[in-house]
């Protein structure tokens, strides 16, 4: 697919190639350790910790990354962690899982919680992880993701595309990135 594209598009895409990490994610074979990278589920929940609680009562958990996981799928990332867990949980009771159109970050109403453990070894709170498991399975409301899934990740890369908010000014000047693809696919 990629020759079939106006050499001067093939330019382009090799110009502006970047790394990235690919997740995908799979219906685990067997329950998943409670540090490990998922989409759903509990997650990791050490002693001295709390379950997120916004306005209407405990957040769910979206998705949990483990970088320790990642680096290992990947080789080291210098723009990460090496290792620790990065967790985002979400309120299931709001429609738009707490985006505010207004003041995207950071979440002003409590309707969504980002944190980090830097350490994923820590004992669990059998407690807490038995009251998020009873609070999940329990839950009338609708999640975007409907059963716990594992995540892989994998090293790959890409070219820009027209959703890239962070077109390198130097290529794209004017800010339209679609406008510079449309030229650089009719140019020959």
């Amino acid at each position: 697919a990629f020759q079939s594209l106006p050499p001067r598009l093939q330019q382009l895409l090799r110009a502006t190639e970047r790394p990235f990490v690919r997740i995908t994610a799979s219906r685990p074979d067997a329950p998943l350790p409670p540090a490990a990278s998922r989409f759903g589920g509990v997650g990791y929940l050490p002693l001295g910790t709390t379950i997120p609680s916004g306005p209407d009562g405990d957040l769910r958990l979206l998705a949990q990354i483990n970088f320790a996981e990642v680096n290992r799928a990947v080789g080291r990332v210098p723009e990460l962690p090496e290792r620790g867990v990065l967790q985002i949980f979400i309120d299931p009771t709001d429609d738009v899982y707490g985006l505010d159109f207004g003041e995207p970050f950071p979440s002003t109403d409590g309707r969504y919680q980002v944190r980090f453990l830097p350490d994923d070894a820590a004992p669990i709170d059998q407690q807490l992880c038995a009251r998020a498991a009873q609070y999940a399975a329990n839950d009338e409301h609708e999640m975007p993701v409907h059963h716990e899934l594992a995540l892989r990740f994998a090293a790959a890369s890409a070219g820009i595309t027209t959703a890239d908010a962070t077109a390198p000014s130097d290529l794209v000047p004017d800010g339209d990135i679609h406008a510079l693809l449309r030229n650089f696919a009719g140019a020959e």
